[in-house]
């Protein structure tokens, strides 16, 4: 379980869980969140993220190299949210 926290945290950017779950500790919105369901969060949104750019790339007939990249950055992302939610 460390090596796939450590992954996730690698993979995205840790910041959004992180709020999310600082939002939920205040108690402003009567969110009632634990730690590991707003790293599942942060996990869906980096999911989602590069599969957005990838479609403007593709519209916009971006660099290969450059789509490539962010590709391989959206794979990396869907593995690491398969794995959170499993």
């Amino acid at each position: 379980m460390g090596a796939v926290v450590d992954h996730s945290i690698a993979a995205y950017h840790p910041q959004n869980s992180i709020l999310v779950y600082i939002w939920s500790m205040l108690g402003l919105e009567s969110l009632d969140l634990g730690l590991i369901e707003c790293l599942v969060f942060g996990s869906t949104l980096s999911a989602t993220d590069p599969v957005t750019i990838l479609a403007i790339f593709n519209q916009y007939k971006v660099d290969p190299k450059l789509y490539s990249i962010i590709f391989g950055e959206s794979l990396l992302n869907d593995a690491v949210s398969i794995v959170m939610y499993e």
